[in-house]
């Protein structure tokens, strides 16, 4: 798949430079001017709840590249999170972003189960607690950011509250649930043959991401998967204010590992801590497990 892909970049960048000179850089890539942000967002969504988002981000601190991140979540989703992004390691050719943060409480719309002629309430509700997640993603740029090449590890972990019916009614509670982990490494590269970096108004870019993963609390019988995208964006200008951008898109998923696959093994695994005779519905709690097994 990477042999392939990389033939396709070397073609494609023949075939561009052949027909017409890589774009002039509108706008440095690597900008250096002092901004920041203040955002303050009330919001009401089906299966997230309501509340106040209110976030901020100080850009390039100090008139360098860093950039910083704060933001929280306030009401029936309860998060906080920060990021010190662009840090150069080696000016404008090693870059390091870095973030984290806490949800305290979440809620998670699941569908499984559902079909074209389900009932439109056909859904649960996951309350989740107790979560956290660390990332962080190291670029090597060159030639004003037009090659590029960069991988990310993100790791997550929550703990399950409870399980709801789309109107609130309690199906279960665990008790003392575990914790979920959750790993994601990707690597990829980005060839950015565009007039601008962030504003792009004619060229050609290109991307391969491979993503990977993993469940990290399981005894190593968590299945584990890559997803590779790959990506193909032209921009092509329409007078002095438009611009028609053409997309071609492709994605392939990969079970590099399989899981356990034993029901049996996995409701003890998962779901030891559940005792659907105490709840209200007991049918209908073991047949919500059952849907998600």
């Amino acid at each position: 798949m990477i042999i392939q892909f990389t033939l396709f970049v070397l073609v494609s960048f023949l075939a561009f430079t052949a027909s017409a000179q890589v774009p002039e850089r509108r706008n440095d890539p690597f900008p250096t001017e002092e901004a920041w942000y203040i955002i303050p967002a009330p919001f009401s969504t089906p299966g997230l709840g309501s509340g106040l988002f209110v976030a901020g981000l100080w850009s390039n601190i100090s008139e360098s590249h860093s950039d910083l991140f704060v933001g929280m979540v306030k009401g029936d989703f309860d998060a906080t999170f920060a990021g010190l992004l662009d840090n150069h390691i080696i000016d404008e050719t090693l870059i390091l972003d870095v973030s984290g943060g806490v949800i305290n409480e979440a809620i998670v719309t699941s569908y499984q189960g559902r079909g074209f002629d389900s009932d439109p309430k056909n859904y649960n509700t996951f309350k989740v607690g107790d979560g956290e997640g660390t990332g962080g993603r190291i670029m090597l740029t060159f030639w004003e950011r037009r090659l590029n090449a960069f991988a990310t590890q993100f790791l997550q972990s929550s703990r399950l509250k409870g399980v709801y019916e789309a109107d609130g009614t309690l199906i279960y509670e665990p008790d003392s649930a575990a914790k979920t982990k959750v790993g994601m490494q990707s690597r990829g590269l980005l060839l950015d043959f565009t007039d601008d970096w962030g504003d792009p108004r004619k060229g050609l870019k290109l991307s391969h991401n491979q993503n990977g993963f993993v469940g990290l609390n399981s005894d190593g019988r968590s299945p584990e998967q890559s997803i590779i995208d790959q990506n193909v964006t032209a921009y092509l200008p329409m007078g002095e204010q438009s611009t028609w951008v053409f997309n071609v898109f492709q994605s392939k998923a990969v079970v590099t590992k399989q899981g356990l696959t034993d029901k049996e093994a996995l409701r003890t695994l998962l779901y030891s801590n559940v005792d659907c005779s105490i709840t209200s519905d007991p049918q209908k709690c073991e047949s919500t497990i059952d849907k998600q097994l």
